[in-house]
């Protein structure tokens, strides 16, 4: 199986187990719904969780088959792959985890999470690349993002 043939059944079972943040509230009846010229778009919730628990789950079983097959040494750059897939999944679990106990330490979780998921797939990108300079530029991208990210959050908690 392929990773991209096993992203799609991993979501479906993902979304089989049920939501992640407890039931859904139901329908308010005195709710009164714009007209459809006057529509509000909705703005889709991205779970990052789900995301990058699916993106490792399939990046972890097809660097186990590359191994098996490959019968050598994989290149050292799999090694940190399998690192940032293995801290990404970690942080996730067990943000949900301990979620009700204690939402604060969650978050923070998440949040790793999310770093080292992205961490993953910058690195999983940049390993085809033939040349360095290819690299490089994965790598100024990934550290520019992180920058504005980081002065972004700064500067709207100085606020």
């Amino acid at each position: 199986m392929s990773f991209a043939a096993a992203i799609p059944k991993l979501l479906q079972l993902l979304q089989t187990l049920g939501p992640s943040h407890g039931p859904p509230t139901p329908p308010d009846p005195e709710a009164v719904a714009p007209p459809d010229d006057q529509a509000v778009p909705r703005r889709q919730n991205l779970d990052w969780a789900k995301i990058i628990v699916v993106f490792s789950l399939a990046s972890a079983i097809d660097i186990a088959l590359l191994s098996v097959q490959v019968h050598s040494q994989l290149p050292v750059v799999f090694y940190f792959l399998e690192l940032a897939i293995l801290l990404a999944f970690t942080c996730f679990f067990t943000g949900k985890t301990v979620h009700s106990n204690s939402p604060l330490v969650a978050q923070v979780l998440e949040r790793f999470g999310i770093f080292f998921g992205v961490s993953a797939f910058f690195i999983s990108i940049t390993i085809p690349f033939p040349a360095v300079w290819f690299k490089c530029i994965a790598c100024f991208i990934y550290v520019v993002s992180w920058l504005v990210i980081f002065f972004c959050n700064s500067y709207s908690l100085l606020k």
